[in-house]
């Protein structure tokens, strides 16, 4: 199975190579607001902030949920920045950020009194990890052509911590803010606007293979995507709705010092989520957005913490940088309006009938001074 996601992956790098790398457009232009796979217009610079806030409580052994003597609950909240440019129309580049804090909580029967509970309780904060992608658009917004496909290869930054210790004594991996593994991601993101009933679909792939690991683990691979269905009939509001997957192949091995140890350990599984959610457009160059998402059905590999729900909050602000930015940048609905009609052809156009208009009136006002004869008065 793992090499089975590993050709996955290969396969759909090899197809984004053959076609030509990615990056892409799309913010919402006239249509969906684009996710965290699209693409950066050409000459925008792209400021985002993501914070998530996940809850853990219990535990599951492959689709059952099993007793757990401790109450084991485990909290996450973590806060993602990314900086994205396009390059050119069709290339663009983002860089990543993020710092998680950490809560993991047990009570347990006494061991002498059994009728009260002991509780304890762990917490840590750290720099997380960091990626570097790079995206290629085949196609986004036109007037005939209110969509965006994008294929993007994006690589992990393990610079976040992965060695906090409480009392002496490391804290388990899933406290840890960093992963310290260097892994690539290729990922594909398209979406598509129908002007006449306002509303959109998003739908994404990801492949992810694991090259190296600070803890020596030989990671499983991951495959993920969602789909997304949008609706805009609420002006600058767009409710949101859809499902997403993933499928993680377990750790298969695990290193301590020269001995090497196969692990059948509690590590990967299949997850299905449902999401909803509202983006909402509050200026030209700023949008917000929020959502909720909880597990619907889910396959563990040994016996996990359960996911028992994902909250984001997120904005995105777009600046326009460079001096051939004509559209100034920021107001890219002014080049591609709600009902996905593109208004640049109209601009180019309209400059084009303004000089040509000028053009002739010099001409009419110069054979004013000229007298039938060809004289120049």
């Amino acid at each position: 199975m793992k090499t089975a996601g590993a050709y996955c992956w290969i396969i759909m790098l090899l197809f984004a190579a053959k076609q030509g790398w990615s990056s892409a457009s799309c913010c919402g232009v006239g249509g969906v607001q684009g996710g965290a796979a699209s693409g950066v217009p050409h000459n925008i610079l792209r400021v985002s902030a993501n914070g998530t806030a996940n809850g853990s409580n219990g535990k599951v052994s492959g689709t059952q949920n099993v007793n757990d003597p401790q109450n084991t609950v485990l909290k996450t909240q973590a806060l993602t920045l990314a900086v994205g440019y396009g390059v050119t129309e069709k290339f663009s580049l983002e860089l990543t950020g993020a710092v998680q804090w950490a809560q993991r909580s047990i009570d347990f029967p006494h061991p002498v009194v059994p009728e009260v509970r002991v509780s304890r309780k762990k917490t840590d904060f750290g720099l997380g990890d960091g990626t570097v992608a790079v995206r290629y658009s085949f196609f986004r917004y036109t007037v005939t052509r209110p969509g965006e496909l994008t294929f993007g290869l994006q690589s992990s930054l393990p610079w976040g911590s992965t060695d906090h210790k409480q009392n002496g004594i490391r804290l388990r991996r899933e406290m840890q803010a960093g992963t310290g593994v260097w892994a690539l991601t290729g990922s594909g993101y398209f979406d598509w606007w129908w002007p006449q009933v306002q509303m959109g679909a998003i739908a994404t792939i990801n492949g992810t293979v694991n090259i190296q690991s600070s803890d020596s683990l030989d990671l499983g691979e991951t495959i993920s995507g969602s789909i997304t269905a949008v609706g805009g009939p609420f002006g600058p509001v767009r409710v949101k709705g859809g499902t997403a997957f993933e499928l993680a192949y377990p750790d298969l091995e695990m290193k301590i010092g020269d001995q090497r140890l196969r692990e059948n350990g509690s590590t990967g599984g299949t997850k299905i989520t449902a999401m909803g959610g509202i983006d909402v457009t509050i200026l030209d160059p700023l949008s917000v957005s929020a959502s909720l998402e909880l597990p619907v059905w889910q396959n563990l590999n040994g016996t996990q913490t359960s996911t028992g729900y994902t909250i984001s909050l997120g904005a995105v602000f777009d600046i326009g940088v460079g001096l051939d930015n004509e559209f100034g940048s920021i107001n890219l609905d002014s080049i591609i309006d709600h009902t996905g009609h593109d208004h640049r052809d109209e601009k180019e156009t309209s400059e084009t009938d303004e000089r040509n208009h000028h053009h002739g009136k010099e001409c009419d006002h110069g054979h004013d001074h000229m007298d039938h004869q060809g004289h120049d008065h």
